[in-house]
């Protein structure tokens, strides 16, 4: 985590919640998009419309269970669909929305993996080893990679990501800095993202 001089539980209450209904699940898993991003800063740099938490694609059917007062739907081709049924479900489905039974909603994004890799989903040859795409953020909370989160971030960004990526930039160690950059050079030579990566490089 970036060092911060003082972080304000209340600016996170969103996300503390769904890292304490995740906190006892077996499996691996960490707060990922914007949340993900102003809880590796230690601050809190803009609004966020959701919460979203990050697992292998492996463990769909272990979180199933584990809220198994939860209701569950599939966005499949850009349509929600009840997910009632025990069976895995592969590329391209890799978002799932959870409601609990207080109405609290929590967006869970399935990650690949392949042996000991995590697998970047829109290009398999970008990958990491699977005991660094987790880091540790404020309060102790398990969070995506600041790298990788830009990483996805950068396919069409919106506002918001664009702002993410601003404020994360220059805080990336070099080894972070360096594997974002080559990750997006891989996927997208031309991306605009790229001159600030090395501007932020030295």
């Amino acid at each position: 985590m970036v060092n911060s001089p003082f972080v304000d539980p209340f600016d996170f209450e969103p996300a503390l919640h769904a890292a304490t209904t995740m906190n006892a699940f077996a499996r691996p898993w960490c707060l990922c998009g914007g949340w993900a991003i102003d809880l590796w800063l230690g601050q809190s740099t803009r609004q966020h419309e959701d919460v979203d938490v990050a697992l292998l694609r492996e463990d769909q059917l272990a979180l199933k269970f584990f809220l198994e007062d939860w209701k569950f739907w599939l966005l499949d081709g850009g349509v929600k669909k009840a997910w009632r049924d025990w069976q895995m479900r592969m590329l391209p489905i890799h978002e799932i929305h959870g409601t609990s039974p207080q109405g609290r909603q929590i967006e869970f994004l399935l990650n690949e993996s392949q042996e000991d890799q995590w697998v970047y989903r829109r290009a398999f040859g970008v990958r990491r080893p699977l005991e660094t795409w987790i880091v540790r953020a404020a309060f102790g909370v398990p969070v995506l990679a600041p790298e990788i989160v830009l990483l996805y971030k950068s396919k069409d960004p919106t506002p918001a990501d664009e702002l993410d990526f601003r404020v994360a930039v220059d805080r990336l160690e070099p080894a972070r800095l360096g594997w974002l950059d080559s990750a997006l050079r891989g996927v997208d030579p031309n991306h605009p993202w790229l001159g600030a990566i090395l501007q932020a490089a030295g």
